[in-house]
């Protein structure tokens, strides 16, 4: 029998605090903290990719904020805070649709012809 598992989740990455501001929801000041939030889909949990990536400042109790530019935290950062294979997990995919290609053309026995038996009379 063949299983195909497949689905979504959402993930929510605390990058730490960036400071103490004034909440207008909660109308005091409160702690913000960086937050990345993206959507991961998966085919048998290794085939993945991300969608909807975005980068907020936070506040601590209400959870409000303000959506931050993605490439300014990401040069600040030096490198991306999600996980390798939330990031790379569609190149498993690539890579394994490749090799069952190349396999499937090498693996087949090339035709050999009948041969023909000879007579000496």
């Amino acid at each position: 029998m063949f299983f195909i598992s497949w689905g979504s989740k959402t993930v929510v990455i605390n990058l730490g605090l960036t400071g103490s501001y004034f909440c207008g929801i909660c109308e005091h000041d409160r702690d913000f903290y960086r937050l990345l939030h993206y959507r991961v889909h998966h085919v048998w949990w290794f085939f993945r990719w991300a969608t909807r990536k975005t980068y907020r400042d936070a506040c601590d109790i209400c959870g409000r904020g303000n959506e931050v530019d993605a490439r300014e935290v990401e040069e600040r950062l030096g490198k991306s805070p999600m996980p390798f294979l939330d990031r790379f997990g569609w190149a498993f995919g690539v890579i394994l649709l490749a090799a069952f290609v190349t396999f499937a053309t090498l693996d087949t026995p090339p035709r050999s012809r009948p041969t023909q038996s000879v007579s000496r009379g």
